[in-house]
């Protein structure tokens, strides 16, 4: 299947013919999306700027119980952003800024599993008082770097041809 076939099938889905017949479900998916965006978001920052040093009040613990709530915020914009490209997966799919957010996504996701795997364990079972390694520090700062970057392409969506 080449890609133009990938932009027909998903400009003829389901999901494509309701993203552009029904006037609100644009609009309903761009709220949700931001509000996936500050839960997903909102959680890494909490865990990250913990991980790098700051607010030592919150145990690392206690931060990384927020995971979950990133994951939930990360699933309502891969479900609102399938959704989105579905409305006109053409002018998505041929936009570079968009390339470049998907890209980001999949390094923040890279990321994330890194973390997941080499880090996680290690800083769940932390001392109180004693700081992460290099490494974990490394990952945080990423995750915070790509994400921030992510809603920066984002939001430059417009400027490269795409309008919501």
């Amino acid at each position: 299947m080449s890609i133009a076939h990938f932009y027909h099938w998903a400009h003829d889905t389901d999901l494509g013919h309701f993203m552009r017949a029904v006037s609100w479900a644009f609009s309903v998916c761009e709220t949700l999306h931001f509000i996936g965006l500050c839960m997903l978001l909102g959680a890494l920052l909490v865990i990250d700027l913990r991980i790098l040093g700051f607010y030592r009040q919150i145990s690392i613990n206690a931060a990384m119980k927020l995971i979950p709530l990133a994951i939930a915020g990360f699933a309502i914009n891969l479900v609102t952003g399938i959704c989105f490209f579905a409305s006109d997966s053409f002018n998505y799919g041929q936009n570079p800024m968009f390339i470049f957010k998907m890209g980001l996504v999949v390094l923040a996701g890279i990321n994330a599993i890194y973390h997941e795997v080499a880090c996680k364990a290690g800083l769940c079972g932390l001392p109180k008082g004693v700081e992460p390694d290099r490494t974990a520090k490394f990952v945080a700062a990423s995750s915070l770097v790509l994400w921030i970057l992510v809603i920066t392409a984002g939001r430059l969506l417009p400027q490269f041809g795409i309008e919501g």
